[in-house]
């Protein structure tokens, strides 16, 4: 009894197999593979973008965005001090990079040190990085 249910599904794996999974076509695909296509990039970095209620947006450390045709951007600052940033904000070795050319986009992002105040709340971290990566 077992090999009996086994020939069937195996009979009826086989005959699922061959069946075609959509219709069968011989027409030329929908877009022309001739056609030049162009890669456009996107791509930026940021350290930090703030918005507190009142105040100017605060942007540290920013590279880009870069073209849609690609190219690289880049920002370095040694040191933030509050007076730039509202009083709300000092930071150390600050770096951004953006990175689009070939086939890739690529970001990065790092501060070394950065401590923050907020109504009467103060938040520090010491070295944070991110980074990202887009392949077409």
């Amino acid at each position: 009894m077992k090999r009996i249910l086994f020939l069937t599904l195996t009979a009826a794996l086989f005959a699922s197999c061959e069946r075609p999974v959509g219709p069968a076509t011989h027409e030329p695909p929908a877009f022309a593979l001739t056609a030049a296509t162009s890669t456009t990039f996107s791509g930026d970095a940021t350290v930090l973008r703030a918005a507190v209620l009142g105040l100017a947006p605060i942007v540290v450390g920013e590279a880009g965005p870069v073209s849609e045709s690609g190219g690289a951007e880049e920002s370095s600052v040694l040191s933030v001090s509050k007076d730039e940033t509202g009083g709300l904000l000092t930071a150390e070795v600050v770096h951004a990079a953006v990175v689009a050319q070939g086939n890739s986009s690529s970001a990065e992002a790092s501060v070394a040190s950065a401590n923050l105040t907020v109504a009467g709340n103060a938040h520090s971290g010491r070295f944070a990085a991110v980074s990202g990566r887009g392949d077409l």
